[in-house]
């Protein structure tokens, strides 16, 4: 009798089969990998450092070495002014730059800067209502800065955000307050909307809210909501809009009863700094206040505000008490009001804190260091300190992390340059 043989290989189906399963496999986590490729907003903000992975996956949104990892998640305002230097320690040279063009700072100060590649976005608070208070500069010579364009949009824009071709203003006009510039034409840019702050009087001060701040939140794919900061006024001092890509609409109200000297929003509602006790204030999306925070001291109030997700908030102050406060951390004295305030990276992770003082009447660019311990990132030690010739009142970076431009409060020099 004929003993049978055992069968160890497989039949044509279950090879198939298995063919299948890793096909799919792989498709999903091909998918996974193009998703953490792609998805990172275009203006991050929330860093999580995997200090054990290997990957090598580099993109807008993801940058990494062979001991970490860092993806940048978009947990807080997707227009966030975002930073990487590629060394802290490198800027020792100030370059006032030339201009090929009108002269930008004959239309007032310059109250937001934002990079876009080659070309430098600014908003103006205009000297008169016949200035222009946007103008895109193209910044591919530092030396010779070329302005391409400029657009008027009222008496002058208090601060920008920028998001995809769109430039959000907060403009100074009790006409229109929220306003929205579309800059997909460097060379013309346009006015696409605009929107009172309903009940504003100019012959009532105390209808008439003058903005000091803008933030914004992404409410879905279509649809952006704004948020404007203003001085006290009896309308209230947090003013909320949404725009869908061609209209804006009036929502809501919040009144914090205190001016709002700065304003950052994020999925979890929006953030207020103000001068009373209740230095910074949190909404929530729901329009509640669920949490209230006051640095120590009785002398400063809360002037700027940036986030880096739940790991990081930095509350700049007027000059007094401890200046630069971490919020449930460490504080620092810098001596002056800070005007300014941006939370950067290197290309590895390192994250720092990067400042412009008013200290004795002078400016001060300075660059803080952080450290990784139990308790999170923590606010450590200053490693740069530059003086800055002019008043200066605003911090952009290249792309590339090559230069910082400030902005400043002179006709004569409304932008320097950092190497």
């Amino acid at each position: 009798m004929r003993r049978s043989r055992p069968n160890y290989g497989f039949s044509f189906v279950e090879v198939l089969l298995s063919l299948a399963i890793a096909s799919f496999t792989i498709l999903i986590f091909a998918q996974g990998l193009n998703m953490l490729r792609i998805n990172p907003d275009p203006n991050p903000q929330n860093i999580f450092v995997h200090t054990s992975a290997t990957s090598s996956i580099s993109s807008r949104g993801v940058q990494s070495n062979k001991n970490r990892l860092i993806v940048y998640y978009p947990d807080d305002s997707f227009a966030k002014r975002f930073c990487t230097i590629s060394d802290p320690l490198k800027f020792q040279n100030i370059f006032i730059p030339q201009y090929d063009g009108f002269q930008l700072g004959n239309h007032g100060i310059v109250t937001g800067l934002k990079v876009l590649g080659t070309t430098l976005v600014a908003s103006l608070n205009s000297a008169t209502s016949s200035d222009p208070d946007l103008a895109i500069v193209d910044i591919s010579n530092p030396s010779l800065l070329k302005v391409i364009s400029s657009l008027n949009t009222g008496p002058g824009a208090a601060g920008m955000v920028v998001a995809g071709h769109y430039v959000f203003l907060a403009n100074t006009s009790v006409n229109s307050q929220f306003q929205v510039a579309d800059i997909s034409n460097n060379s013309s840019p346009t006015l696409t909307a605009s929107l009172k702050i309903p009940g504003s009087l100019s012959s009532n001060p105390k209808f008439n809210p003058i903005v000091t701040s803008i933030s914004l939140s992404s409410n879905s794919s279509t649809s952006t909501r704004i948020f404007l900061g203003s001085q006290k006024s009896d309308l209230g001092e947090i003013f909320i809009a949404d725009f869908n890509g061609s209209n804006l609409s009036y929502f809501a109200t919040y009144n914090p009863s205190s001016i709002v000297n700065d304003i950052f929003a994020n999925r979890t509602g929006v953030w207020a700094t103000s001068p009373s006790d209740n230095e910074l204030i949190h909404y929530t999306t729901a329009g509640n206040i669920d949490s209230i925070y006051n640095a120590n001291g009785q002398s400063g109030n809360g002037k700027r505000i940036d986030l880096l997700g739940s790991s990081l908030m930095m509350l700049g102050r007027t000059f007094g008490h401890d200046e630069l406060v971490q919020v449930n951390g460490p504080t620092q004295k810098i001596g002056g009001t800070i005007e300014d305030l941006l939370i950067a990276t290197d290309p590895v992770g390192e994250i720092y804190i990067l400042i412009l003082a008013t200290i004795n009447n002078t400016s001060q660019f300075q660059i803080w260091n952080t450290t990784k311990d139990n308790f999170g990132i923590r606010l450590s030690s200053p490693i740069k300190n530059i003086s800055i010739p002019y008043v200066s009142n605003r911090i952009a970076c290249t792309d590339d992390g090559q230069i910082i431009f400030i902005g400043t409060a002179s006709s004569s020099a409304p932008l320097i340059i950092l190497q």
